[in-house]
């Protein structure tokens, strides 16, 4: 992630992948069908993880971040976007199973980034 070519391109994918859920979400919203499903949760993993990485750019060696930020809010501040691409990632495996019961299992966000963001208290 060092290079300017690699932070270009994360910089490139970021914005764009969140810019394309749009359209997965207009696809999901007209077929609802298991392919349409794992359409939307593979666009909002993706969106996801470029997000995660651009964080993970800006905090690394205190880039873009206060150097006075301590290392358990860097932690919590990662551990919450993982937590959401766990259960897209998740409902992938169950949209094969049922297309419905994967769209409900995305409720489960609320708890994985309750239970991502509480492990420890910052002070």
């Amino acid at each position: 992630m060092g290079s300017p070519a690699s932070r270009e391109l994360i910089l490139l994918v970021g914005p764009s992948s969140i810019a394309f859920i749009p359209f997965p979400t207009a696809v999901l919203s007209e077929f609802g069908n298991r392919t349409a499903t794992i359409f939307y949760a593979l666009s909002i993993s993706l969106a996801g993880l470029s997000s995660t990485l651009i964080w993970l750019y800006a905090t690394h060696h205190n880039r873009l971040v206060d150097t006075q930020m301590s290392a358990a809010i860097r932690r919590r501040e990662t551990r919450g976007p993982l937590a959401v691409i766990g259960v897209f990632v998740f409902s992938i495996g169950v949209a094969f199973i049922n297309a419905d019961l994967a769209k409900l299992s995305w409720f489960f966000v609320t708890g994985a980034l309750w239970l991502a963001t509480r492990a420890k208290r910052v002070r």
